[in-house]
């Protein structure tokens, strides 16, 4: 596992969905501090706990992608090192008629579909470790780095080494340390591949919105089907401040984040 920056106790935060919520229509008593399309036409068809119980389903249409698609985030402050990881469960990972593609095997039917983790400062300006459906590749990894205006990296990285898929690896984790971005794949959560890394100086000093992406390409809606989501990292989790004067129950809670501060999501109702 990566080291994360010394400065600041290191806290987690999770969701493991479950608790039923609609989060298009509430994200109150959760992690997350919002909820979008990031632009252009598309829009979320839907973000909840109850279509599949204890699982998130995540499904959106008309997301093109690169500068326009649904996210479900946290915001971190500029600078912050962080690991974020989640699990894919299941999901609609067929082939969907989308758009003639010369380069294609099939033109005429070429399907995307992708969900899983990202670290945005806007619609054009991102990173993101996602699963991937293409009538070629079958569901695979992907590793993104989009710079403005919306375009692909140089180095831009298109498929996982070796051709990992979610059958056999469903977990997935982005990772920064500094204005290094790392990307991960595992088939317990435990267990890690690193696939690849790029240098982002552009996301220096500036805060981002960490969490999960999705995108259709098309006017189709699929749903992808995510579990056990967790984001840890500097100054992630901690109380804003401790009453005074000093509680037992403060006290206690300090001593606790010597050895890391966790916080979970509050139980509704």
């Amino acid at each position: 596992m990566l080291a994360l920056a010394a400065a600041g106790r290191a806290g987690t935060v999770t969701d493991n969905f479950d608790t039923p919520q609609n989060y298009l229509a509430d994200l109150s008593g959760t992690i997350w501090d919002g909820l979008k399309v990031t632009g252009g036409g598309g829009s979320i068809a839907a973000c909840d706990t109850t279509s599949n119980p204890g699982s998130l389903n995540f499904a959106s249409t008309n997301t093109q992608g690169h500068t326009d698609h649904a996210i479900l985030y946290k915001t971190l402050p500029a600078d912050t090192d962080f690991e974020a990881t989640v699990k894919m469960v299941n999901g609609n990972w067929v082939p969907y008629p989308n758009y003639a593609d010369p380069s294609s095997t099939n033109p005429g039917f070429v399907a995307w579909h992708s969900c899983g983790l990202t670290a945005a400062r806007d619609a054009d300006e991102w990173v993101a470790n996602f699963y991937f459906s293409h009538p070629e590749w079958s569901a695979t990894f992907i590793g993104r780095s989009i710079v403005p205006p919306g375009d692909k990296n140089p180095d831009d990285k298109n498929e996982a080494a070796g051709g990992a898929n979610i059958d056999t690896y469903p977990y997935t984790k982005l990772a920064r340390v500094g204005n290094d971005f790392f990307w991960y794949y595992s088939p317990d959560g435990v267990n890690w591949t690193p696939f690849w890394q790029v240098t982002r100086n552009d996301l220096a000093g500036v805060p981002l919105e960490v969490g999960l992406r999705h995108a259709m390409y098309s006017g189709n809606t699929a749903s992808a089907i995510l579990d056990d989501f967790t984001l840890s990292g500097r100054g992630i989790g901690e109380p804003t401040d401790i009453p005074e004067p000093v509680t037992l129950g403060a006290l206690s809670l300090a001593l606790a984040g010597l050895g890391g501060y966790v916080r979970r999501r509050r139980k509704l109702g």
